[in-house]
């Protein structure tokens, strides 16, 4: 099993190597006025690509699924709770899979990464599912103290299936 922090480290060294394949193959059809198609390193650039994007893929997925089971109430003002989930799932949608999808120079890398996040957020989503995580919530009073007692949602989140089960990586993170 694959360790989500190791999983994250790879994904961004992947990315820096993409990133730099599309400079140079940038620099070879500019600069020397070559068809970079016609170089290997476009074939292989391409297929590291849609690897990357399958890792990022699970690796998306699986920290949403995270970010749900590990969420818990936060106090903001006197009296007011709210989860950290939210601000969990936006952040590794935002600054981790996007960010990242973004700084490989690759339009496919990054229009297969923006369409996860979108389907992500979708309400129809499959599990995980952001939108119905936020929805029980919701119909739930968010107490610090009564939130495991008095309603289903920790039960319901907690019972939640992982995307990955089954599919190689563990949850380390």
């Amino acid at each position: 099993a694959l360790d989500v922090e190791v999983l994250d480290t790879l994904l961004e060294e992947v990315a820096d190597v993409i990133a730099v394949c599309h400079r140079f193959l940038t620099y070879v059809k500019d600069g020397l006025a070559l068809e970079s198609m016609n170089l290997p390193l476009f074939v292989d650039t391409l297929q590291l690509v849609g690897k990357y994007v399958d890792l990022e893929n699970g690796y998306c997925l699986y920290s949403i699924h995270m970010a749900i089971v590990k969420a818990e109430p936060m106090e903001v003002t006197t009296g007011v709770h709210i989860s950290t989930m939210a601000e969990d799932v936006f952040f590794l949608l935002r600054d981790k899979c996007l960010d990242r999808a973004t700084a490989t120079l690759s339009s496919q890398a990054a229009l297969a990464v923006c369409s996860r996040v979108v389907e992500a957020l979708e309400p129809l989503a499959a599990e995980p599912s952001l939108y119905r995580a936020v929805e029980t919530l919701r119909l739930v009073p968010c107490d610090l103290v009564t939130l495991e007692e008095e309603s289903g949602a920790a039960e319901l989140i907690a019972n939640m299936k992982s995307p990955l089960d089954g599919a190689g990586l563990g949850g380390g993170g």
